[in-house]
């Protein structure tokens, strides 16, 4: 089982630190790695990180919340941590991913395994709080849920909350803390959130705290919706121009609009003028256009691509759509869209639309 390690240890220790420094700020200084122990990189372009045994992605940005960074033990069996911030309203969201030894085959209650894990992590949880200060002052029943993954059908997992205080007034400048605890089992792996909010205000921010533990469960759900998106891209490309094809591509847009894992990577201040243009003209070519960028720029993504080669394929799909689009003799005469069809020619309608955003703001 997923005892205390030194990972565990680290994230815990951390969290306390932070209580004084005030709650939300960083307390890396306070914790040094172990030798092999590793903080986690995060991608400069702003792309999420994977995890690379689940491929469970996790943003850098989750509707206010920021991903600061994470931590790997030497030992990988101990897994690792990784830290969601909301500063303004002293929230954070610890995710801790480690290998289950178990052999769940032979394993038929897997509800009780996950129980034990929780019960574990709250243990170990109270077992640190203690050497800082802090004492239990209560927990809750374990609650048993369940998590649905499309037509992979659905995975349990189980939660309480822990209500922690200090016990001495040498420790009565830190806030009592309220801390909600959860383990799910995903690809033999234990994955644990834990989220933290001071008691004081728990009322006034457990509403954020609820959707930012929604939105963590959604990056467990993204990898079975990936391969059922694509299907929708595909039905796009074999017939773009039809209703069809158009109901497809929107069913995208609407997805990306409401997840909050899920973004297309859409350069609107290179773009929108010249989508405007044609739109005065067309609004529904225009549509079109917007759709064909958003799809082809979706399949790169939906592939774990990075962000220019979501944006090359998105232009991509684009131009070559518009020429079908002039064939037909729709409205979509643009100059700039010529010298975007030059660029992707050469592979480079990427740097042309990142030249074009960096350029805007020095013609105002």
């Amino acid at each position: 089982m997923f005892r205390l390690t030194h990972t565990t240890f680290v994230i815990l220790a951390l969290w306390l630190s932070s209580l004084a420094v005030p709650f939300c700020a960083s307390a890396e200084a306070e914790v040094k790695a172990e030798k092999g122990d590793a903080w986690v990189n995060l991608s400069k372009d702003g792309m999420p990180w994977i995890h690379p045994e689940t491929k469970l992605e996790f943003p850098q940005l989750l509707e206010g919340f920021t991903l600061e960074g994470g931590y790997r033990d030497k030992n990988r069996q101990a897994g690792l941590a990784l830290t969601y911030t909301k500063k303004e309203s002293n929230l954070k969201a610890d995710v801790i991913i480690a290998p289950c030894t178990i052999n769940l085959a032979n394993e038929p209650n897997v509800v009780g395994i996950a129980r034990k894990e929780l019960e574990s992590l709250a243990n170990d949880l109270v077992a640190i709080a203690k050497q800082s200060g802090y004492g239990e002052q209560g927990r809750s029943r374990v609650s048993e849920q369940k998590l649905p993954l499309w037509d992979q059908g659905e995975i349990p997992f189980v939660s309480m909350t822990i209500d922690l205080a200090p016990t001495s007034p040498a420790t009565g400048l830190v806030p009592a803390i309220n801390q909600w605890l959860a383990v799910l089992i995903y690809n033999d792996h234990f994955v644990q959130f834990n989220v933290i909010m001071p008691t004081a205000r728990v009322k006034e921010v457990k509403p954020e705290a609820d959707r930012m533990i929604t939105n963590l469960l959604q990056c467990l759900r993204y990898p079975a919706l990936k391969p059922e998106m694509l299907k929708v891209c595909r039905s796009y490309m074999e017939e773009p121009l039809t209703d069809a094809g158009r109901k497809s591509a929107d069913a995208l847009l609407t997805f990306s609009k409401e997840s909050p894992i899920f973004e297309i990577i859409f350069p609107g201040e290179a773009l929108t003028a010249a989508l405007d243009e044609i739109s005065a003209r067309s609004q529904e070519a225009a549509l079109d256009l917007l759709r064909a960028y958003s799809v082809g720029s979706s399949v790169v993504t939906l592939q774990n691509g990075g962000m220019d080669a979501s944006i090359e394929e998105g232009a991509r799909i684009m131009i070559g759509l518009r020429q079908m689009m002039k064939e037909k003799g729709m409205p979509v005469e643009s100059a700039f869209l010529d010298d975007l069809a030059k660029a992707t020619d050469q592979k480079r309608g990427a740097a042309f639309l990142k030249d074009r955003m960096r350029s805007i703001p020095s013609e105002k």
